[in-house]
């Protein structure tokens, strides 16, 4: 009958955890109007997800919210707790993440929440930038190697947005950011005169191509009719060698400036100013083009109307080029900067608040009703103990949430207890309990360990007094004997208020498990 009576009320025990359960998410909530938190949402929990929340904001507005850890002797990979910029505000006025980290008991934070405004520049702050940009040498040839580098009619975008970007971060104006979208929109639009330009600018280089071919062609092609005139007539061999020799000469005067009119046609298309050469250098460069006296001299012999060709397609080029560099260089950055900067916003900070929360939590006790059995007095009691943890334990999480040290930490507990029923006397002795208010039940002292959060098993030391074999002997001797039993761990005051408990753990494990 008393086994009976045992098993049914660990089993309304059990009922009633399952009723109270809670598997909710947390939320710790902050107030931007009141600048606090709010009451009942004010402590972080420990060991388990939960939501921080802002509220009492204006839609879109942006908002940086950063959670650190700033206890003692943390390692500087765990600081960091949340890092959430430039989050935009729906219609609701609430910003709201799950915190990703599971916190540690008794640690401390701190919350930096900065709320901001993004307008666009304003005229006078962006022709000022503007005008700053334009005369950095290093930041145009910057713009003009990356416009370089684009193929027909195609803008590198991705580059122009790292150098922006670079130069604002260079600059120290790190509330400065650029809608790439509208920036990519603009370019766009300018990328068909702007992509012309670079389209004249390699048609120079193909002219320059035709030039050299022009006359290295018309020059072979003058040797082979002479060969073949020696071939048929050997009565003018000398007239004829002498032309012959002519031309050759003329070649070789000019080596020197096929070399270099070969080297400008290669570079022109492909110009990269990694080669450590301005681009107005090149062009420069390329300007100072033109015949030697010598080859001149010999080409206006062998042919005044192709030295009169090769010269006016030079003079073409270097005006081509003239106006390439007069114009389109100018206008390459001027373009790109006019698209990028009026797309550029300013962010401001219209209120910034730090604040300090943490996860205080004392030393955890719970209350457990269980059944064992002692050796050395045959006896098979049941027992009530409280249990001491040498951490804080969550009982709303499963206790796999904790990980490391901290989990055994959760597992392993001290017991100190009592047994719900009298002791017995059994063939080793006669044996009484602990007296006075306890009277003939024994005490316990020992140690538990869960493998579940609901469920413990013990290793206790049973205290009782026992009378000695002598009957000369009156006193009663105080003995300590093993005492192995299993038990349900419960908080019976968080139980009956209807707050979380080991069975309430037990309860989210089974729904996760389903899930």
């Amino acid at each position: 009958m008393k086994a009976t009576i045992k098993k049914i009320v660990l089993l309304k025990f059990l009922l009633l955890s399952f009723v109270f359960a809670h598997a909710q998410t947390k939320v710790v909530e902050f107030d931007w109007g009141k600048k606090d938190f709010t009451e009942n949402k004010s402590k972080f929990p420990f060991d388990e997800p939960f939501t921080f929340r802002v509220i009492g904001m204006k839609a879109n507005q942006k908002i940086d919210v950063v959670i650190t850890d700033i206890t003692k002797n943390v390692k500087d990979d765990d600081t960091l707790i949340l890092k959430v910029l430039d989050s935009s505000i729906d219609e609701t006025g609430i910003f709201s993440e799950v915190v990703p980290k599971y916190l540690k008991p008794n640690h401390y934070f701190k919350v930096n929440v900065n709320v901001k405004e993004t307008a666009r520049l304003k005229s006078k702050t962006r022709d000022s930038l503007s005008e700053a940009m334009s005369v950095d040498e290093v930041f145009v040839s910057k713009i003009q190697q990356i416009f370089f580098a684009s193929k027909y009619p195609g803008i590198n975008i991705e580059d122009f947005n790292k150098l922006y970007e670079d130069y604002f971060s260079d600059n120290n104006l790190k509330n400065f950011k650029i809608d790439y979208k509208a920036a990519d929109e603009i370019l766009r639009d300018a990328k068909e005169p702007i992509g012309q330009a670079l389209k004249d600018f390699s048609e120079a280089a193909e002219r320059l191509s035709t030039l050299d071919n022009l006359v290295i062609n018309i020059l072979n092609e003058k040797k082979k009719k002479i060969d073949k005139s020696l071939a048929k007539d050997s009565s003018k061999k000398t007239e004829l060698l002498q032309q012959k020799n002519e031309i050759e000469q003329a070649l070789n005067y000019n080596s020197e400036f096929f070399a270099s009119l070969y080297k400008v046609e290669n570079e022109l298309p492909y110009f990269n100013l990694n080669s450590g050469e301005t681009l107005s250098g090149f062009l420069e460069r390329t300007d100072t083009l033109k015949l030697n006296a010598e080859f001149e001299q010999q080409l206006k012999k062998i042919d005044p109307s192709l030295l009169k060709q090769v010269n006016d397609e030079l003079s073409e080029t270097r005006k081509n080029l003239k106006s390439f560099n007069s114009n389109t260089i100018a206008s390459i950055p001027k373009v790109v900067n006019e698209a990028f900067l009026n797309n550029t916003f300013f962010t401001s900070v219209l209120g910034s608040n730090v604040y300090d929360n943490d996860t205080e939590a004392g030393i955890y006790t719970s209350q457990t009703f269980g059944y064992g059995y002692s050796p050395k007095t045959d006896n098979g009691l049941t027992y009530f103990s409280f249990s001491f943890f040498a951490r804080p334990v969550n009982n709303s999480v499963p206790l796999s949430n904790v990980k490391g040290w901290d989990n055994l930490k959760v597992r392993l507990c001290a017991n100190v207890g009592l047994t719900l029923e009298d002791i017995t006397t059994n063939k080793n002795g006669q044996i009484s309990g602990l007296g006075s208010v306890f009277g003939n039940k024994a005490g316990l002292v020992g140690l538990g360990i869960r493998p579940w959060a609901f469920l413990k098993v013990d290793a206790n030391a049973l205290l009782y007094y026992m009378k000695d074999p002598n009957p000369l002997i009156t006193n009663k001797k105080f003995v300590a004997s093993p005492f192995f039993g299993v038990s349900v761990n419960l908080n019976i005051v968080k139980l009956l208020s209807g707050q979380s408990n080991s069975l309430t753990t037990l309860q989210k494990e089974a729904k996760s498990n389903n899930h």
